[in-house]
């Protein structure tokens, strides 16, 4: 089964860049799955797109004109209820202002009320990254709104990074459904079998792919899947930095999860304390058919997104391995974060899997997801039946809807 993703831990990784971090000569990836400034390191990676200017102007004058109104309307309610009251009167109570008093604390509470949930809605999903740049916070926030609106973005792994790489897959998908997939996955270094030194896996010429991606207004994701870095046979160093933890089908699987999470937050850690690198979104995906999705989980201070592998012949029907996947969708959603599925494809490949069966999942079955990522070959959508479904429905959002800047939140 094919497995790959981007975060800061081969996980899926968003990142945002700007035209001279995509330069091909200078750049690649500089740890497993990381993105870095630099090609001064061992593996160096895409960096960061232009920094939109934060479009939230707008709330923040709402909100101070609300505040405003508030303290008005309670000045006034005070003012009103005032009673100049001689002496002998001082100390009567008549009913009519019992009921003032009373209807003024019932109006200041429902302000009160009505201005702690707009906060809240506008304060937004945070980073992990205290740091992040605003495109990452925009991003972020603008995946987390997606659910709440009924939608789900596309997304497309576009296979491994080579000189001359083609968009085929893509092609093939416009040309089926006649859109483009919102989000571009590229893995840069697809060797997990092999006894390679890492440096020599390396390519990052997807690169000016996902840069024109981006500037076409979609999403991009990077990947790598690195063999074990300590003895060509495999060695004992466990870098488990990488997806599918809770599967037993790559050589970081099924480790020691204490050990597991140590190595994700010291990635973290080097990645945006060291390297000063802040336009990451950290994405926790295990596989949904393995057990104990959330075992590995190393804690919600360092990851952005959590999310679920999918592969299945059932994704609609309560059918195996579906009621796992619908275990592990519950099992995600407890930690409280934005939920993606970030890898779908059929269990069988024998071309016959119906991709419209999807959307009516995430409908009827996963109302949570907010963007689903199609995997290459033959778990492709054109490899298989009904693409053009998958890409045009009610709910879904390809490249050509996605609108991030306008997303608004508070810093």
């Amino acid at each position: 089964m094919p497995h790959t993703y981007a975060d800061g831990n081969n996980n899926e990784m968003f990142v945002t860049m700007n035209d001279a971090d995509l330069d091909t000569e200078s750049n690649g990836l500089k740890t497993v799955n990381s993105v870095l400034k630099d090609g001064s390191d061992l593996l160096g990676a895409p960096a960061r797109f232009i920094n939109n200017i934060q479009k939230d102007w707008l709330t923040t004058v709402i909100l101070i004109c609300i505040l405003c109104l508030y303290c008005i309307i309670q000045h006034h309610c005070s003012n009103k209820t005032r009673r100049r009251t001689a002496p002998s009167e001082a100390y009567r109570v008549n009913r009519h202002s019992d009921a003032v008093i009373e209807n003024m604390h019932l109006r200041k509470g429902s302000i009160f009320l009505f201005l702690s949930i707009l906060l809240r809605t506008c304060i937004g999903q945070q980073t992990a990254d205290k740091q992040a740049d605003v495109t990452t916070k925009q991003v972020l926030q603008y995946i987390t709104n997606l659910s709440k609106q009924g939608k789900y973005l596309s997304g497309q792994y576009i296979g491994i990074s080579k000189p001359n790489m083609s968009m085929s897959l893509i092609t093939n998908i416009t040309a089926e459904a006649g859109q483009v997939p919102g989000i571009f996955e590229c893995d840069y270094a697809n060797g997990f079998w092999s006894t390679t030194p890492p440096q020599k896996l390396l390519d990052h010429s997807c690169n000016s792919i996902l840069k024109d991606n981006w500037n076409k207004g979609g999403l991009i994701n990077i990947c790598a899947h690195f063999p074990n870095p300590v003895s060509p046979n495999g060695g004992e160093l466990r870098n488990k930095s990488n997806l599918e933890a809770n599967g037993a089908w790559f050589w970081w699987g099924r480790q020691d999860p204490t050990l597991f999470k140590n190595v994700w937050i010291h990635m973290f850690n080097y990645l945006t304390q060291v390297k000063d690198l802040h336009n990451i979104l950290w994405i926790y995906s295990p596989d949904q058919g393995a057990p104990t999705p959330s075992l590995y989980y190393p804690g919600s201070a360092y990851v952005d997104i959590v999310g679920l592998d999918v592969y299945t012949d059932e994704p609609v029907n309560k059918l195996f391995p579906f009621e796992n996947s619908l275990k592990g969708y519950d099992e995600m959603l407890a930690l409280n974060k934005p939920m993606i599925l970030g890898e779908v494809g059929p269990r069988t490949t024998d071309g016959q899997f119906d991709f419209s069966l999807w959307p009516t999942a995430i409908r009827n079955k996963y109302p949570k997801v907010s963007y689903l990522l199609t995997w290459a070959g033959p778990w492709s959508p054109v490899a298989n039946r009904n693409a053009y479904n998958l890409f045009n429905n009610a709910y879904v959002i390809n490249r050509g809807g996605i609108n991030i800047t306008d997303t608004m939140f508070f810093v």
